[in-house]
């Protein structure tokens, strides 16, 4: 349910940008705490961890679990902002788009000492709730939150915001990953997804070869769909996209 808080404890006052330096003994052991209870309690031996914010902390995390190994996936920018974007205006006001089990698994995570960081937080999603005349800019904040977050929200339109957002992670993530160990960090491209791929990162991982698994893939993966977003672009949007993902897109080789 991607416990973003649990990540965040002992640093909340910090955007989710975290380094070694804060892998603090006290924070590294609440952390390996949650996870091992979690586990325990599922009977499960390996924990599959997705939080999107971890991509601006890869060597955070490593500090955590040094025996941790990571997939990245990476998705054409463009089509990756405009969704984001799309997640922006749905999901950053309010609760009525937000799944009953995730808000639930949230109030879990909390720990006393981290409310007086996330009831502001709080606070101004309720308001964009009731804020009737409020325009695409949302009051509350969504995603990876980087540094300045509010004040990019504040200054700039929302698609360059997402691709702020979407340019930080994955740049932070290849820089941070591709210096690891190659039995420890995967890049795999979702224009290219397939079965064939899932059994590439399933090798990489040492995970079993399942049919459940590529029954899932067959029902709910649709080649192509991820890059289709572009196609209804206006003019105007691919100019901002160009603008701020241009060069990140031509280091990672896409057209």
């Amino acid at each position: 349910m991607e416990p973003r808080l649990v990540w965040k404890y002992g640093n909340d006052a910090k955007s989710d940008m975290l380094s070694v330096n804060d892998a603090r003994p006290e924070v590294s052991g609440y952390i390996k705490n949650y996870f091992e209870v979690w586990l325990t309690k599922s009977g499960k031996p390996y924990l599959v961890e997705k939080t999107p914010s971890n991509a601006l902390r890869l060597d955070f995390v490593h500090a955590v679990f040094p025996d941790a190994k990571f997939v990245h996936i990476l998705r054409n920018g463009k089509n990756s902002a405009l969704s984001i974007r799309q997640f922006w205006q749905g999901s950053s006001a309010g609760f009525q788009n937000i799944d009953p089990k995730r808000l639930g698994s949230r109030l879990r995570e909390i720990r006393p000492r981290q409310l007086p960081y996330y009831a502001r937080e709080f606070w101004k999603r309720c308001l964009g709730s009731i804020h009737t005349s409020r325009t695409s800019k949302s009051i509350g904040v969504w995603g990876p939150r980087l540094p300045g977050l509010e004040e990019m929200v504040r200054d700039l339109d929302l698609l360059e915001v997402a691709c702020l957002q979407w340019r930080f992670c994955v740049e932070q993530a290849c820089f941070t990953g591709r210096q690891l160990p190659s039995n420890q960090y995967m890049e795999v491209r979702l224009e290219d997804f397939n079965q064939e791929m899932m059994q590439r990162v399933l090798d990489f991982t040492g995970l079993p070869a399942d049919a459940a698994v590529d029954q899932k893939i067959k029902e709910h993966f649709k080649p192509g769909k991820s890059s289709k977003r572009i196609l209804d672009v206006s003019e105007d949007e691919n100019q901002i996209l160009e603008k701020w993902l241009r060069p990140t897109l031509d280091w990672l080789g896409y057209e």
